[in-house]
């Protein structure tokens, strides 16, 4: 995720927040017309932008929130209506807009004008760190994230009992699966998933058998798990976490779909799009230095 998280001057300003949409500009252009017509301008309206002013909103509503005027400064007298907002330029993304407008981000205060760090700062919520919350929801918070099990339930058809979860980095981490000798893609976690009943009855087979007990047929550690996973093995999810509507990196698509392609149905890619619209555009922070008492 990190890799093509835009870091702008706030999470208010990322082109991340507009729609990977398909919708038709309005003002009577087309999606080509960027094409077309390289004299027009083709402007995204994005939410939190919308948000600041009635106008904008009202807008955004009935119309998509794509535009398209005549020149810039046609654009910005349209959709440039309070100081909350400006026109920024779309040039390094690779959409079909030319520029976007985008809330903007108030100032900090500086390091002189707070308060003690011991009473508190409040600190605005920065693009790349609202990214990487959305990311550490997902990948961050152990094997069984409520998101992956769930969808795990679904895919499956089984309930929750029935499943044993491993967390991984790779799809190297998971000895049945073959990847691409051009694999690329870093995903942000890997999940694999087992049958439960499979993964548990291994060992009670090879006791029934009499094997167990026998040094030399008694399974390595490394054998074992490798049994374990031939068997047992239902999922493999690499995952991509994306901030709401943030876009590809370079080759994450391509690796991504060819590893949906292979013909083992057991590796499954997840594109996971996580939305903070509730997350407060700020957070509260005490700093307080050594040494530390109990309350502390």
């Amino acid at each position: 995720m990190t890799d093509d998280q835009r870091t702008l001057d706030s999470s208010f300003e990322s082109a991340n927040s507009n729609d990977d949409s398909t919708e038709t500009a309005s003002s009577g252009a087309a999606e080509g017309d960027r094409v077309t017509d390289r004299n027009r301008v083709l402007v995204k309206l994005t939410r939190e932008a919308a948000k600041t002013d009635a106008e904008l909103l009202e807008k955004r509503t009935t119309s998509s929130g794509s535009f398209s005027y005549p020149s810039v400064a046609a654009a910005e007298a349209a959709l440039i209506t309070n100081e909350e907002v400006k026109l920024q330029s779309a040039a390094a993304n690779e959409d079909r807009y030319d520029y976007y407008v985008v809330r903007t981000r108030p100032p900090e205060p500086a390091p002189a004008e707070r308060g003690a760090p011991a009473d508190g700062w409040s600190v605005q919520a920065r693009g790349n760190e609202v990214g990487a919350l959305a990311q550490a929801l997902i990948a961050g918070v152990g094997r069984r994230p409520t998101p992956i099990v769930h969808y795990t339930c679904r895919d499956l058809g089984v309930e929750n009992e029935a499943l044993q979860f491993r967390k991984g980095t790779s799809l190297d981490q998971f000895t049945p699966i073959e990847t691409p000798s051009n694999h690329s893609w870093v995903p942000d976690a890997v999940f694999a998933v087992y049958d439960r009943t499979e993964w548990n009855s291994i060992e009670s087979e090879r006791r029934d058998t009499g094997q167990a007990g026998a040094d030399e047929h008694r399974l390595s550690p490394d054998e074992l798990s490798h049994e374990r996973e031939e068997r047992a093995l239902r999922r493999v999810y690499p995952i991509e976490v994306k901030h709401d509507n943030a876009s590809f990196g370079r080759s994450q698509r391509q690796a991504m779909n060819a590893l949906t392609a292979l013909d083992d149905e057991r590796v499954v890619p997840l594109l996971i799009r996580v939305t903070l619209d509730d997350l407060p555009q700020h957070y509260d922070v005490r700093i307080r230095p050594g040494p530390f008492g109990d309350s502390q």
